[in-house]
């Protein structure tokens, strides 16, 4: 997933994203900072086996496969 825009790269790592890549360093005034050096986008990836142990899905998962033995 390509990212922007700072607020949406903090929202990722929330839900489970890992950054896997920054661009290039550029000059300040791009849109994401790290610790003092900035860059125009970054590159983040999920680690699908930590995704499908969220709860959620894992409820979800259930529901669904005992609805479909009914």
């Amino acid at each position: 997933m390509l990212i922007i825009n700072p607020d949406v790269l903090e929202a990722n790592k929330a839900l489970g994203y890992d950054t896997f890549k920054y661009s290039d360093e550029c000059d300040e005034g791009a849109s994401l900072e790290l610790n003092g050096r900035y860059f125009n986008y970054c590159v983040m990836i999920i680690d699908k086996l930590k995704l499908l142990s969220n709860k959620h899905i894992i409820d979800f998962m259930k529901k669904t496969m005992s609805s479909q033995q009914m």
